[in-house]
């Protein structure tokens, strides 16, 4: 019987030395492609868990191979408790790039006109955005929408001048600041988006 498991052993010695040193199950194309097909069910995961972090860390890899981007004054900005971050809008990227402001997720309200691509639509919404029309119910409901954002503690974002500058300059700010916080506490935190117009 000692024979019998010394041949055991053996031939049990012989298959994982060539399993070792033999040609490999999977060459590395085939090992690549199969990690690759793995990260999409996790990216997948990751996007409809946390939208806002993972197009945050899209936009900022995106936008450190074009631009340079400093952001100042971070601290103004409170790690907690709902606020509202008024911008100027000098470029098509503004509202990206308001979302690399905080780590927080930030609402933006914004015109559903500009979003008239029915996967930007979907994007929008799904990231938190607060789409308006331009009609009274549709104004009405999203200033709603984002005083409930601020009672909750998030942080809501709008282009307080209603659309982008044609002049690289601020224009005058709309009325609907104001609406926002009303019965709220909510500070209001200036944003000066600089050396964009144009872009």
């Amino acid at each position: 019987s000692d024979h019998g498991d010394s041949t055991e052993n053996a031939r049990l010695a012989s298959q994982v030395y060539d399993q070792i040193v033999g040609k490999p199950r999977f060459d590395t194309k085939m090992i690549f492609l199969m990690c690759a097909l793995a990260t999409f069910p996790v990216c997948a995961m990751a996007f409809y868990i946390i939208p806002q972090a993972t197009v945050r860390v899209l936009v900022l890899s995106l936008s450190y191979t074009m631009y340079q981007i400093r952001v100042f004054g971070r601290q103004n900005l409170k790690p907690n408790g709902g606020a509202v971050l008024v911008s100027n809008h000098i470029s098509w990227l503004d509202g990206a790039l308001l979302l690399l402001t905080n780590s927080r997720p930030v609402h933006i309200i914004a015109f559903a006109g500009n979003f008239s691509n029915p996967f930007m639509k979907f994007l929008a919404k799904f990231v938190g955005a607060i789409l308006i029309t331009g009609g009274p119910k549709s104004i009405v409901a999203g200033l709603k929408k984002a005083r409930e954002s601020l009672k909750k503690g998030e942080l809501v974002a709008i282009f307080a001048e209603g659309g982008i500058s044609r002049t690289g300059q601020v224009q005058g700010f709309k009325p609907g600041v104001l609406k926002i916080v009303e019965g709220t506490d909510a500070p209001i935190v200036p944003v000066y988006i600089d050396e964009l117009w144009g872009s």
